[in-house]
């Protein structure tokens, strides 16, 4: 009962602190408390009112003619339910309270709290805290301005800005009210919330963080309303793994709510209305069916949890983090829409299934075009112009089974055309894809059926530690800049027609691949769970990954190739075995000239390793290589 009465003591005290306006001077235009006005500064109830000035003299007690020099020395005499009143000045040091009392600064503008050191600027270790009025920095990362660990805390109409990091953590805390602050150009999110309940988050400002306004992650029952929220790097509002969240009255500028989780909690427990990203409304529907959103909708961003039988379709989206996210839903169709320059995807898709996204133009996201992960099956990408992402034109990740990217335009998505991690049976078909640094990447994915597609200065990459992400495939009638792609699994004295740009061996053995040139594709030669083979008298450069790579192949011969200019590495071995690589030019590669990863018995022997960026050889975990 004690802690409940000092609670709600301290709280009638901020009301009264934030109300006064005729003996208090609280004024909305400065923000500041004229210092002759000593009686007028409020006091809490059964505890006592100390005073903080930087250009305090001797004697230092803390009373209003003879106030502390150190916020840290006052707050060692103070007591439980005492304040600490701080004059305008510049504070350096690092704060940490563990006792429940009131920070209260003359100005936030003016009254100035700066770290020393590698800490953060103020601590919150026990209940019961208030901090208002301060201006509040932390230049030194990986530490934040405000940390808080303890419950019932107020952080109250404080300027939080130029961390190196976050501005405020909230950790495994409950009953914290951030209120009124204003909280910009943080090197990371504005506020931080993890493992954590029933906080408020309301009416404050938060910009130009350089990561989320608000990252709220593995939480519940938390409310954000009345904010604020422009031109943070990547989200307004960002939810993952958390439940039971109230996100309402905001408005944002270049940002939006995002959600992301792996559980359908995550996705329609929320209660999210009334929020405006851009002038338009943000729509957030959960547990519908048979809706549809198009240009009447006004909407800036859409998030469907657990819906069904609806579409979206005719809309202008931009400038949000993504567009248009989907979690739990199926039977959705997203067609006709102009999605441009969002923070994050364009288009998001978690655990949904059936899902048709056709004649869509997703472009200049600042992640992917399109992202279908967590166990998204049975969806199907037609018709899209997809280009000038920043990361991959379409990913698919994370056990997504039977999804189809059918004829789409992709070109100049600055990492890959077409990601694909640990997922089966995708049918990439009828595509164009160009001028991404790779064309499509197999990683980690079974059964993957790649045919009839168009590469420009990119093409076909396979990655993965078992052979049935190598040789399970069907690769075919695939050509790069008018030459073949050839792909040959569990073969034997291959033959390769002279047509022929990249080569992709999987289990193939004792073949000859000699006299090629081939140049501005990803990888020139790829052998993966491949033996005894020989790669003699190439020219492989200038290609935008490696000009050769082995992934667990054995007994292979790679003599007398000249290998140049590549854009990452020019032979790159992993996980392999007894191999020779004798007599070959190896100049001028991006990165290193030969990297050998978790490989033993190579040798390398009369090489010309000239101008390589990094290393001529370099060598990680790998065992009995000789080189002479």
């Amino acid at each position: 009962m004690l802690n409940l009465n000092r609670h709600l003591n301290r709280f009638l005290i901020i009301i009264t602190i934030l109300l006064i306006s005729n003996n208090f001077t609280l004024a909305l235009n400065d923000n500041t408390i004229e210092k002759n006005k000593f009686n007028d500064i409020p006091t809490v109830e059964n505890g006592k009112t100390w005073y903080v000035d930087d250009n305090a003299n001797f004697p230092f007690l803390g009373t209003e003619k003879h106030p502390f020099s150190s916020i840290n020395e006052a707050i060692s005499i103070a007591n439980d339910d005492d304040q600490l009143y701080i004059y305008n000045g510049t504070y350096h040091e690092n704060i940490v309270i563990n006792k429940g009392i009131t920070l209260y600064g003359e100005s936030n503008e003016n009254t100035i709290i700066k770290n020393v050191g590698y800490a953060h600027t103020i601590s919150l270790n026990v209940d019961d805290i208030a901090i208002m009025n301060l201006n509040i920095t932390n230049k030194n990362a990986p530490h934040t301005a405000i940390n808080i660990i303890s419950n019932n805390n107020m952080i109250i109409k404080n300027q939080i800005s130029h961390c190196e990091n976050y501005g405020i953590i909230i950790f495994q805390s409950m009953n914290n009210y951030i209120h009124k602050n204003t909280i910009s150009f943080n090197g990371n999110n504005g506020i931080l919330v993890e493992y954590s309940s029933s906080n408020i988050i309301s009416e404050n400002n938060l910009t130009s963080n350089k990561r989320d306004a608000i990252n709220i992650h593995n939480s519940m029952n938390d409310e954000i309303n009345n904010n604020k929220i422009s031109n943070n790097q990547n989200e307004g509002i960002y939810i993952q793994n958390s439940v039971n969240m109230t996100i309402t009255d905001n408005d944002c500028y270049e940002n939006g709510i995002f959600i992301r989780g792996g559980n359908i909690n995550y996705w329609d427990t929320h209660n999210i209305s009334n929020n405006s990203a851009n002038g338009k409304k943000i729509l957030y529907y959960k547990n519908v069916d048979d809706i549809s959103i198009n240009s009447n909708s006004d909407a800036a961003n859409v998030i469907f949890a657990n819906c069904t039988n609806c579409s979206i379709y005719d809309l202008n989206l931009s400038h949000v983090g993504s567009a248009i996210q989907l979690g739990f839903s199926k039977n959705i169709c997203i067609f006709n829409n102009t999605l441009t320059e969002n923070n994050i995807e364009g288009i998001e898709i978690c655990n949904s299934s059936f899902i048709t996204i056709k004649n869509n133009i997703i472009s200049n996201n600042n992640e992917n075009g399109i992202y279908i992960h967590y166990h998204s099956n049975d969806n199907s990408v037609i018709n899209n112009t997809i280009f000038n992402n920043s990361f991959d034109g379409i990913e698919i990740r994370d056990f997504s089974k039977r999804n189809n990217i059918l004829k789409n335009l992709i070109w100049n998505n600055i990492r890959k055309g077409i990601e694909i991690t640990r997922s089966d049976y995708i049918v990439i078909d009828k595509n164009e894809i160009y001028d991404s640094i790779q064309g499509v990447h197999l990683r980690d994915s079974c059964n993957a059926m790649i045919t009839n597609n168009t590469f420009e200065s990119n093409g076909i990459r396979i990655e993965g530690n078992n052979i049935n992400y190598w040789n399970s495939h069907m690769i075919f009638n695939n050509t790069c800049d008018r030459k073949i792609i050839r792909y040959f699994k569990n073969l034997n004295d291959v033959f390769i027609p002279s047509k022929t740009l990249q080569i992709i061996f999987a289990n193939c053995s004792n073949s000859i691949i000699n006299n090629r040139i081939i140049s501005n594709v990803d990888i020139g030669i790829q052998l993966g769970f491949s033996s005894n083979n020989q790669i003699i008298d190439n020219d492989l450069s200038h290609n935008n990954l490696n000009g050769i790579y082995l992934s667990n192949s054995k007994n292979n011969l790679v003599e007398n190739n000249i290998i140049s200019d590549n854009k990452y590495i020019g032979i790159d071995l992993f996980e392999s075995e007894s191999n020779e690589i004798i007599f070959n030019d190896i100049s001028k590669n991006n990165n290193h000239g030969l990297r050998i990863r978790d490989s033993i018995n190579t040798l390398i022997n009369n090489n010309i390793f000239r101008e390589n960026r990094y290393q001529g050889i370099h060598t990680d975990d790998s065992f009995n290589n000789v080189i002479s």
